[in-house]
């Protein structure tokens, strides 16, 4: 498949075709894929479990930040998605999104909180994960990106 793109950004036509890194799991698989057609490098994705001790009770994703621009594209991406959301989502340390609400209740973040999140929770979580890939996939050509690119470059 020849990629094509369009202001710095590659032109796909749904997140579908975009491929996945290896071992994506499949409800945090769009999110991965919106943020590759938006030129980030995923390298650690997690959909969120229960069950294990040692993994994520919530979905989330880690990138190399190498690029402000980028993230700052992201950034600007994931506010627009929380106006109209009830689950809302954010940036942290310019490298790994993660949903902010519920925050209090990810017991795998920090040991000191006696929190557990509930199923119900965490489906509405990994959900919250596809709109926004969605919204970010949908909205990556909106003006504001395209001047992020036409100042300074992706």
């Amino acid at each position: 498949m020849e990629i094509r793109y369009y202001r710095g950004l590659p032109e796909y036509k749904n997140l579908e075709e975009i491929l996945l890194p290896p071992y994506t799991e499949p409800k945090i698989a769009n999110l991965v894929r919106a943020l590759i057609s938006i030129r980030l490098d995923p390298w650690y994705s997690c959909e969120g479990h229960l069950s294990y001790k040692r993994e994520h009770q919530h979905p989330f994703i880690s990138f190399n930040p190498f690029s402000v621009t980028k993230v700052a594209a992201l950034k600007y991406l994931v506010e627009g998605y929380n106006k109209d959301h009830e689950i809302k989502w954010k940036v942290v340390e310019e490298k790994c999104l993660i949903p902010s609400t519920y925050e209090e209740l990810f017991k795998c973040c920090d040991e000191r909180r006696k929190g557990r999140i509930s199923r119900k929770k965490l489906e509405r979580l990994q959900q919250s994960a596809d709109e926004l890939a969605h919204h970010i996939f949908d909205n990556r050509t909106d003006e504001n990106i395209r001047k992020l690119i036409l100042v300074y470059g992706l």
